[in-house]
């Protein structure tokens, strides 16, 4: 699992360095620049939160997989979590 999400990663890197020149061609007004700017602080931005996100869903899915002889809990009530649920909504 945590090897896909090398792959992911590296697949990732791989096709941005490759395909720089398709997502960024060269600026055809004096204001590309900051476009493109912009556009790169994007990507980053998405790279970064898509990183903590897919390492927290494989961390989870390999931390609560399904192991003989261990057995989910069951809770009917529970006040305190019911309580921070409800502080959310307007």
């Amino acid at each position: 699992m945590f090897a896909f999400l090398v792959f992911i990663y590296l697949v990732t890197i791989y096709s941005f360095a490759s395909y720089t020149k398709v997502l960024l061609p060269e600026s055809a007004s004096e204001h590309g620049y900051t476009y493109d700017k912009l556009l790169l602080i994007s990507f980053l931005v998405i790279f970064i939160v898509q990183t903590i996100t897919q390492a927290l869903l494989h961390y989870f899915a390999y931390k609560y997989r399904g192991i003989n002889g261990r057995k989910a809990s069951f809770i009917t009530h529970n006040n305190k979590l019911e309580l921070f649920g409800q502080s959310f909504q307007p």
